[in-house]
């Protein structure tokens, strides 16, 4: 009866919010109304909590109000959402969010100029009261860009409840509907076995299986093994109508001998539950993948509530020679599904791993302090998802590292196939040559094996410091090179009417920390694009476009190791 009225109540909301959804306004003009991303995507660290509406490579096209409201949030940053606008709907009682934005209106333009020039700051965050900026529907508020951390231009677009902690599939809701008559692809199956060594699961691929079309649907042309601890991961993504971007599911279902095991839906979640992602997939093989790899099942740390249907967990047995019958659906936001039935025999798999002399037992929610050779790292109870093993270890290899010097051997501080929930704390003893001290970081290696710039803070010489999410491969590194910067042409957008100068900020290693511009010796807000290297400065938006004749204008560049940069030049 419980399960029975929960149903109704979810229909009866999901009719209101259809009746809603109808009377809201897209949220840009001038588009094609075409997705480069969906809701829900997995991530780095985070589920993707929005839609992005693609502007055909274009920025400049208007954005509108959804509903009538007020700016409650107006953000200007380097990286993120770049420069993003937050109304509340106090009809709708929802939040809309719109990132990566070009400009705002005349009137958030000149507040949040004078915001920077107060603060010194080219990074602020406003809250206006709600009587500042109110809008009403279709008006326009902003338009499209590529600021933040965007690798193109186009619009991010949320929907939050009134606190702003928690966004919806606005797609699944019927807000917004893409063309979309494009089924799921099914890639590969991945059977998983976990043994318990010293109170600690293991876990390993034991089997992999690609997956064939075959008449309009889906195979696998053998007899899939299972064994009597494990469970499934499926590898997958979707397409759109009109577009080649690859998209994330929205609905994964299993049925064993007729039965519904499992079953996870991306209808919502909260920013405190973004980072259940890396358990959501199967982050060993998330890094390299280019398209969605999901486990059918609930690990410990998840909570129940993010799953629609479990049985045992998700978790698929058998005995030696057993036979089941496992269909596995795959579901897009618009709809469209994808389908794989096969039978699973019990065989006899196991797990080989063997427990290091290295491998600590550490819990999640304890603390624990390990040690190996120069490295020492603090957890924290909040550090692990669950119980594992952990380990530091010095690698007997010399590592090369393009443009920097390398100041140590490299560590393997955990496992790189660990996620981590939390922070971590490394410290790690060395001897820094005094000449080098500003300029010491910790590099850490990616999938591809290529080492990356971490950070860290070096004190005295002897030793650095880093708060780091991700376990791997670390070595010291010193970066000596400082930024360079080119002006590039100036220009005009022509459709949000924009004149800007641009300079292009380049850097070998540590990528860039700060930056300043002076206009004729007085401090002036200037934009930072990340993704593109380019430092943008605006003269329409300052009071310094009132001045006759040339402007001398002064750069200032540091990158992460301290190393600066500064240009100066005129500007017609």
């Amino acid at each position: 009866m419980r399960t029975l009225l929960c149903s109704i109540f979810l229909l009866l909301v999901s009719m209101i919010w259809s009746v809603r959804a109808e009377s809201l306004c897209y949220p840009i003009r001038g588009t094609k109304q075409l997705h480069s991303a969906s809701f829900g995507e997995l991530r780095e660290n985070h589920f993707h909590s929005g839609v992005d509406i693609k502007t055909e490579g274009e920025e400049g096209r208007p954005i509108v109000a959804i509903a009538d409201g007020y700016i409650v949030r107006v953000v200007v940053s380097p990286g993120g959402y770049g420069r993003a606008l937050y109304v509340y709907h106090p009809q709708l009682k929802k939040m809309s969010v719109y990132a990566h934005l070009l400009a705002f209106v005349d009137a958030v333009e000149q507040r949040v100029f004078a915001e920077q020039c107060r603060r010194q700051s080219n990074r602020v965050t406003i809250f206006p009261n709600n009587t500042e900026f109110r809008v009403r529907r279709g008006d326009v508020i902003g338009w499209s860009g590529n600021s933040g951390s965007s690798f193109g231009a186009h619009l991010h677009f949320e929907l939050r409840d009134a606190s702003g902690e928690r966004v919806y599939n606005v797609v699944r809701q019927g807000f917004m509907r893409p063309a979309d008559s494009v089924r799921p692809q099914l890639l590969r199956l991945y059977r998983i076995e976990v043994d318990t060594i010293d109170r600690v699961a293991v876990e390993q691929i034991v089997r992999l299986y690609d997956i064939c079309r075959h008449r309009g649907g889906y195979t696998i042309g053998k007899e899939v093994e299972i064994g009597k601890n494990g469970y499934f991961v499926i590898e997958c993504r979707d397409r759109q109508n009109g577009t080649i971007n690859r998209y994330g599911v929205y609905r994964t279902t299993m049925r064993v001998d007729g039965r519904k095991v499992f079953e996870r839906c991306a209808d919502s979640f909260t920013f405190a539950e973004s980072r259940y992602c890396n358990l959501i997939g199967y982050y060993p093989l998330m890094s390299a993948a280019n398209c969605e790899v999901l486990r059918l099942v609930r690990p410990n740390a998840l909570p129940q509530h993010l799953f629609k249907t479990l049985v045992d967990d998700g978790r698929v047995v058998a005995d030696v020679g057993q036979k089941r019958r496992v269909a596995i659906e795959v579901e897009d936001d618009c709809g469209n599904v994808s389908k794989i039935e096969f039978t699973a025999c019990g065989a006899n798999l196991r797990v080989k791993y063997k427990k290091r002399p290295t491998d600590y037992v550490v819990r999640a929610g304890e603390n624990r302090t390990i040690s190996g050779g120069n490295v020492t790292v603090t957890l924290n109870e909040k550090s692990l998802y669950d119980t594992a093993f952990c380990s530091i270890e010095p690698l007997n290899e010399s590592v090369e590292v393009e443009s920097v010097e390398v100041l140590s051997s490299p560590y393997r501080i955990l496992s790189a196939d660990e996620p981590l929930r939390g922070y971590m704390n490394i410290m790690w003893r060395c001897n820094v040559p005094p000449h080098l001290m500003r300029n010491v970081a910790l590099a850490r290696s990616n999938y591809r094996g290529e080492y990356r710039y971490a950070g860290g803070i070096c004190w005295g010489g002897s030793m650095i410091t880093l708060q780091s999410r991700t376990a791997g491969e670390y070595v010291v590194v010193a970066d000596t090179v400082a930024p360079t910067i080119k002006p590039l042409k100036w220009s005009r957008n022509r459709l949000a009417g924009l004149r800007e100068f641009r300079f292009e900020v380049k850097d070998n290693f540590s990528g860039i920390k700060r930056y300043e511009c002076r206009i004729n010796g007085c401090w002036t807000p200037i934009e930072y694009r990340p993704i593109e290297r380019v430092l943008i400065y605006r003269p329409d938006k300052t009071s310094q476009q009132q001045q006759s004749g040339n402007k001398a204008v002064e750069l200032r560049v540091e990158d992460g190791c301290g190393n600066i940069t500064r240009w100066q030049g005129e500007l017609p």
